[in-house]
């Protein structure tokens, strides 16, 4: 897929039952259409990328992946510095709780399930 303006089409990897993944995925920066130069230009650049499943789970928290394309490793921490404290820290419209989380510990795990069923059976 292509990184551009716009969000792109991403694509299906396979995954563990458990939701669990490890692939290495490979970037590769071109130069701009506007260019001379068949390479980029130097700087920084980041990718948002997000994760969502097709069985209805939702779909994770943008994460990103700052690039240092020929720049100095000070202006790459710094770029690292940006993202998060200007992008990572946004409201990325999900809900505060998640209706699987029946405990409150911000994940959804076994001792969820075993909340439910604990509570399983007639009402009182």
């Amino acid at each position: 897929f292509v990184i551009g303006e716009e969000g792109a089409e991403g694509f299906k990897l396979a995954v563990a039952p458990d939701g669990s993944f490890h692939r290495h995925f490979s970037f590769l920066l071109g130069a701009s259409d506007e260019s001379d130069s068949d390479e980029p230009a130097p700087g920084i650049y980041y990718a948002e990328l997000e994760m969502e499943a097709e069985a209805g789970y939702e779909h994770s928290e943008p994460f990103w992946i700052v690039f240092n394309y020929q720049s100095s490793e000070e202006d790459h921490e710094a770029a690292v510095e940006w993202v998060a404290e200007n992008l990572a820290d946004e409201d990325h419209d999900h809900d505060e709780d998640c209706s699987g989380d029946l405990d409150g510990d911000h994940d959804v795990d076994v001792n969820d399930l075993l909340n439910l069923i604990s509570q399983w059976g007639e009402c009182h």
